[in-house]
């Protein structure tokens, strides 16, 4: 079906847009000034695949991460869907938004998930599905597996102050072992389809194969969530992300699987269908979100609160945090080039949902499950805006990092001047929420939470509960499953 046009928007007070983004930036500049204290947000998501609607968000989910195809770029590939039911027929309509891409780019990602649900719905086999996937996401594979071998190099070399005696030797061997079986470069090389997707096939089943030496893996994997627990300073550290790329790397596989695993269960999914897609939002300009009087900290906490009493407890506290430089960490925030606020996908569906027929209806969604998946865990100001709106629609967990370079969905004109004043309300509610967090770390009532990676290391864990002979319980990473998989099935 293609792009689905958008219509003339309602526009925000400038005064309005300017207002938003001061506590915004306040609270990005204290929670990167306080890194050194930030605990770490960890995410672990745990789906039942013997419940239909949480097999579906999987599904959902997965969708989305096998789109999301290029890693860095302010999180422009970061994809959404939602699955509609349309009226009085049986098709299915898939639609999905990304975060900043071209029509272009959009027509891409269509082609790719069309090609994608109907192998599903031809129940091709693992391999020919997987290598889609992989030769879809090579730009982001080839990073992973860069950061692997780096990692994994560095932390041979850690082995003897980091390991203790007698887990060192089979640390060692292990990572040895995956070394030699990783390219020099760590890069697989993505000119040649199909030396690159050889290559990826060796390393992938080398890793799942690494998975399985527990408790050697038990070992890192408990070193690894030990260093994060200590906060950020530890975030880079080398034994948590080698974990992280291998996981991200098999998780491809393991999303394969999800995959398989919905079409079982919801044929129909894969059989009418068509496919379309929202553009992506337009962004903010800096002359229209940023005013001189924003890059001092004082007259922005001034500005958020009416209470007296707390004008002058914060403005102390606010001068004690100058000699940390806290006025110019504003202004950088401010004057970064990035910082163009658009709409995030997950937010962009929910908007356009809402200001067209059926709205949040459970008639208008597959089987009634409302519910908008993403590539990504949830980021805090939509985790606010999805909360504040009401509408009884489902996201993914929160990852807890707050970024300024977000903003409310469009308001259609369509919608009068009750959907703007609609927008205006849920607008005052989100600020109040970032004040009150700001607030909390000014005061030292809370320290602030920080995810070096908004994806999760460790893969969203699948429970199938089937005769003796083939259960598979409580499944913690790809390794349980895959680990004995010949991915030519």
């Amino acid at each position: 079906m293609g792009v689905i046009p958008l219509e003339e928007t309602i526009a925000m007070r400038p005064r309005d847009i300017k207002k938003f983004y001061e506590p915004m930036v306040l609270f990005k500049a204290l929670t990167m000034r306080m890194l050194a204290t930030a605990t770490h947000s960890d995410l672990e998501e745990d789906w039942d695949l013997n419940d239909p609607k949480q097999l579906f968000e999987a599904f959902v989910n997965k969708l989305c991460y096998v789109c999301d195809n290029k890693k860095g770029d302010g999180g422009a590939t970061i994809t959404s869907f939602v699955v509609l039911q349309l009226d009085d027929v049986d098709t299915k309509q898939y639609v999905f938004a990304c975060n900043q891409q071209t029509n272009s780019q959009l027509q891409a990602t269509e082609g790719f998930v069309k090609q994608l649900l109907e192998l599903i719905g031809k129940n091709a086999r693992r391999k020919v599905l997987l290598h889609l996937v992989l030769w879809n996401n090579r730009k982001r594979i080839r990073l992973f597996f860069r950061d692997l071998v780096r990692q994994a190099s560095t932390c041979l070399t850690r082995c003897l102050n980091d390991v203790e005696l007698e887990k060192r030797g089979s640390v060692q061997e292990l990572l040895n072992d995956m070394i030699a079986v990783l390219p020099d470069d760590g890069q697989i090389l993505a000119d040649d389809k199909a030396d690159y997707l050889s290559g990826c096939d060796r390393m992938m089943k080398a890793l799942g194969k690494f998975e399985q030496q527990s408790p050697t893996i038990e070992t890192i994997t408990q070193m690894s969530r030990d260093i994060r627990a200590r906060g950020h300073n530890a975030s880079n550290d080398c034994w948590p992300e080698m974990l992280h790329a291998v996981k991200r790397i098999l998780a491809y596989q393991f999303s394969i699987e999800f995959l398989k695993e919905a079409h079982a269960a919801f044929p129909e999914l894969f059989e009418d269908f068509e496919i379309s897609f929202l553009p992506s939002s337009t962004p903010l300009t800096k002359r229209e979100i940023c005013r001189v009087k924003s890059y001092q900290a004082e007259g922005i906490v001034n500005r958020m609160t009416s209470n007296a009493e707390y004008h002058e407890k914060f403005k102390q506290l606010v001068n004690d945090l100058q000699v940390f430089d806290l006025d110019q960490r504003i202004q950088d925030e401010y004057e970064k080039a990035s910082f163009r606020p658009f709409v995030h996908s997950e937010a962009h569906l929910h908007g356009w949902l809402g200001n067209t027929p059926g709205g949040f209806s459970e008639s208008r969604f597959f089987r009634g499950w409302r519910y908008i998946g993403s590539s990504k865990p949830t980021c805090k100001l939509c985790h606010y805006y999805f909360q504040e709106h009401g509408s009884g629609v489902g996201h993914r967990i929160c990852h807890s990092n707050l970024y300024p370079c977000w903003r409310l969905p469009d308001v259609p004109v369509s919608a009068g001047t009750a959907g703007g004043q609609d927008r205006r309300a849920i607008y005052y509610r989100i600020i109040d929420r970032v004040r009150n967090d700001a607030f909390d770390i000014i005061g030292q009532k809370a320290s602030p939470k920080y995810r070096k990676h908004d994806s999760n290391t460790f893969s969203a864990r699948m429970t199938f509960v089937d005769d003796v002979s083939t259960i598979v319980s409580n499944v913690d990473d790809v390794s349980s499953l895959f680990g004995d998989l010949d991915i030519n099935e």
